[in-house]
């Protein structure tokens, strides 16, 4: 045998097919992972809708939009010592596309950004940004702040207290899940400020893709908060906040006090019960059966575990190096069926026990009722019928602490076309999420046949015989087992004797020159249809019989053949 094979043994060979077919799987995954040039579009930055407030999509970098603040505590520290950067996502699909990422765990972190002019809300808002959790969210914030108009505001100066018109935005950590959405009302009489927060908030993504969260307050005081284009929770400024943004108009009177004499028990221990005197108190819930009686068979010196009598000593014991020898305990049969050791009575319920006395309720003769303060008017009482009409804003920051980091932020809009809001979403968010996804799954599929090639690989070295054959059985119950029965058997049809398959032969003969008579009528109908209608009509019907005739008789051959061929 002159081949390269030569002199190498059954084993050996089969170790070399199976390193090159560990070759070939790895060389198609390399190949699977690479994207093709036409799949990877090259990414243009956004411009902002023409409706934009505020848009920044940090494809520029921070520059002077956004500013990282400088604040210092009480210890002349800084406030925010988290760090603060521009860049790509960890795993990044569209090359130049850069976010605003947190970049220390444990940190606080603040940046702010100003508009360049004052926004007052009238008609209704849209709130959008993205939000990707590169490292996952276990206890942090990822949510921003519209911060409200302040001329003399600088973005270095951010602090925990700087006013802001609506927080909203994605926050977990413990038992808090939810996506924020809280809004600042001045109550127009008092002059206080109260923060609405919204109830039943919707949960948040926690994993690490990229996320679009917006928020749509409308002029009709409704609003809607869409997670990834979806709408997630809707309902009304007036109804769905806590506490309500109009105070209520009749409230209780602070100076009105509960009467000392006011009886307000409803019922009220019976003076007249008393406990009887049979009653023990003291008596237990259970006591020794006095019926109870030791068996006869009972036991009273056996022990209730012994050595076991089939344990032998093992012949490798050494007394000096292991000590004496002790056979293992095993519970005494005996006491199965006997019992053993100290009999005890068994315990029954007491007849004679009875609890506690309590004396019986009675309804009070003296209750009055519940007692509950007079109603006056509210003195701060008002109805604002147009909360959508919110503090003027005039910036956005986030002003976040959390203990992981990598949370990156993008394409933040504040604008007041929620169409355009949309059409911007779809146009950004859209494309590359599903650029994401797809990265994502693919790197899955790999991660899969990774793993799978690792263990096949250590499987393959530890018994490289068994592996291969096993590998060989699996392909051929998936290749050719089917083969053979779609390809080989061709159905279930038996095969037809010699002579039964010439006379099928010939009526196949003659059922081909029925044929042709047919279809030479079927062109002498046609013919006396071009010439004549009403002389058509009648070499039709004389043909008609005759190519019926043809059928029945070509019908009659093949169904003949049928049988023929069925028997």
């Amino acid at each position: 045998d002159p081949s390269p094979w030569k002199g190498i043994s059954l084993v050996g060979k089969m170790k070399r097919w199976g390193t090159l077919a560990l070759v070939f799987v790895a060389l198609a995954l390399a190949t699977a992972d690479e994207p093709a040039a036409e799949d990877a579009p090259g990414y243009v930055s956004p411009e902002a809708p023409k409706s934009a407030i505020f848009f920044d999509n940090f494809d520029s970098g921070m520059g002077e939009v956004w500013h990282k603040s400088v604040i210092e505590n009480d210890e002349e520290e800084l406030m925010y010592a988290g760090e603060v950067g521009v860049e790509e996502p960890s795993s990044s699909v569209e090359e130049g596309n850069l976010g605003l990422v947190l970049k220390s765990a444990a940190k606080r972190h603040g940046v702010a950004a100003t508009f360049s002019q004052e926004f007052k809300p009238e008609e209704g808002f849209v709130v959008q940004y993205e939000v990707k959790l590169q490292n996952g969210l276990e206890c942090g914030g990822a949510y921003m702040k519209v911060l409200s108009f302040d001329k003399g505001f600088s973005g270095d100066q951010l602090a925990e207290k700087t006013p802001y018109t609506v927080m909203f935005g994605p926050d977990k950590c413990g038992g808090t899940n939810k996506v924020h959405f809280i809004f600042r009302h001045t109550n127009p009489k008092s002059g206080e400020v109260e923060e609405k927060h919204l109830t039943n908030p919707p949960q948040i993504k926690a994993d690490k893709l990229r996320h679009l969260y917006t928020l749509i307050v409308r002029e009709d005081n409704s609003f809607e908060i869409l997670i990834d284009q979806k709408s997630v929770r809707t309902g009304s400024l007036l109804e769905d906040f806590d506490p309500a943004v109009n105070p209520p108009k009749m409230i209780d009177d602070p100076e009105d006090l509960k009467p000392e004499d006011w009886v307000d028990d409803e019922y009220i221990p019976d003076p007249e019960a008393s406990k009887p005197e049979d009653w023990d108190e003291d008596a237990p819930e259970y006591i020794v059966d006095p019926d109870a009686t030791k068996p006869a068979d009972w036991l009273d010196d056996a022990p209730e575990v012994i050595d076991d009598p089939d344990a032998e000593k093992p012949d490798d014991w050494d007394d000096e190096e292991d000590g004496d020898w002790e056979a293992p305990k095993i519970a005494n049969p005996d006491c199965a069926s006997h019992g053993c050791g100290e009999w005890k009575a068994p315990k029954i319920k007491n007849p004679e026990y009875k609890g506690k006395w309590e004396h019986p309720m009675i309804k009070n003769p003296d209750y009055i009722g519940e007692w509950a303060p007079r109603q006056i008017e509210n003195p701060h009482f008002f109805e604002d019928s147009e909360p959508h009409k919110m503090t003027s804003m005039g910036g956005v920051a986030f002003e976040i602490w959390t203990m992981q980091n990598g949370i990156l932020f993008d394409n933040v809009l504040i604008a007041t076309d929620e169409e355009e809001a949309k059409a911007f979403a779809a146009a950004t968010f859209g494309v590359t999420s599903k650029l994401e996804k797809k990265n994502e799954a693919g790197s899955a599929i790999g991660a899969f046949f990774n793993d799978g090639i690792t263990w096949y690989s250590e499987q393959y070295m530890q018994n490289p015989v068994v592996t291969i054959g096993a590998t060989i059985g699996v392909i051929v119950l998936i290749v050719f087992v089917p083969c053979y029965f779609c390809l080989c058997r061709g159905g279930d049809e038996e095969e037809t004797p010699a002579g039964e398959k010439e006379e099928e032969e010939e009526e196949e003969t003659e059922e081909g020159e029925e044929g042709e008579a047919d279809r030479a009528a079927d062109k002498k109908g046609e013919k006396a249809e071009e010439k004549d209608q009403p002389k058509f009509t009648e070499i039709a019907e004389g043909e008609e019989g005759e190519s019926e005739t043809v059928k029945e008789k070509s019908g009659a051959g093949k169904r003949k053949g049928k049988k023929n061929k069925k028997e």
